[in-house]
């Protein structure tokens, strides 16, 4: 029986500045990702530091534990009609329904963190910043024919656990950013915040799709499978 529920996790939400600054908290977190926001820094202005983080799930019907419940199910099933074992309606007849009310559903999450602090070595004005952002979705597809393939394992003991043809489709995407940052103060923008962000982008995009008895817990997201890995250099530019 299901229980729908959301996995509401706000799991790391630490935010610090050592001491008061300039800007207010929450501006000197978002400047992480913007560097027009970044504060006026002065030479007497005490050190910065900034630190967030936030990871959310949303699970609404139980998806990543019914799909792993559902996985080990049909590999039994399988594993006991290629030994020569007929299957009953009743097996086949719970499967298929459980994987009929699985088909279409999914769970998604998304991740961001980012720690900025005052450059060493540099002149006063520059920043260091590591931050990262990543989203994920997972869904389950069902296929009909696997109906009648199950169906037919109750009279042939034939069925391989790979016949089944519904699968499990992933994709996702996690950017982590090393960014030297500062805001500049020009004369002529009277009004406007000026910053510049210089950065080095690593990412990764992970897209996969399996049969449902090729699951096993923790592969949905494994990112050492089926990703492809980007490095690059950026400048980001902002003007508020």
């Amino acid at each position: 029986m299901k229980h729908p529920f959301i996995i509401l996790v706000t799991c790391i939400w630490l935010s610090t500045q050592v001491p008061v600054a300039i800007a207010q908290q929450a501006q000197l977190v978002e400047a992480a990702f913007s560097p027009s926001l970044l504060p006026d820094k002065q030479s007497d202005s005490p050190p910065l530091l900034g630190i967030t983080g936030r990871v959310r799930i949303t699970d609404n019907d139980r998806f990543l534990s019914e799909v792993l419940d559902l996985a080990e199910q049909a590999r039994g099933l399988g594993d006991r009609s290629e030994s020569g074992v007929l299957l009953l309606d009743f097996e086949t007849d719970s499967l298929i329904a459980e994987m009929k009310e699985l088909d279409g559903q999914f769970a998604t999450g998304r991740a961001n963190f980012a720690v900025l602090f005052d450059a060493p070595l540099l002149p006063e004005g520059w920043h260091l910043c590591a931050c990262g952002q990543g989203r994920f979705a997972g869904t389950f597809v069902y296929d009909p024919e696997d109906e009648q393939r199950l169906q037919l394992a109750t009279m042939t003991a034939g069925l391989m656990p790979a016949d089944l043809e519904s699968t499990i489709e992933t994709a996702g995407v996690a950017v982590i950013d090393l960014a030297l940052m500062k805001r500049f103060n020009v004369n002529w923008l009277k009004g406007f915040n000026f910053g510049a962000s210089f950065k080095y982008q690593y990412i990764i995009v992970h897209e996969r799709k399996l049969r449902l008895v090729e699951h096993e817990d923790d592969d949905l997201f494994d990112p050492s499978r089926d990703s492809n890995e980007h490095h690059f250099g950026n400048i980001d530019i902002g003007l508020r």
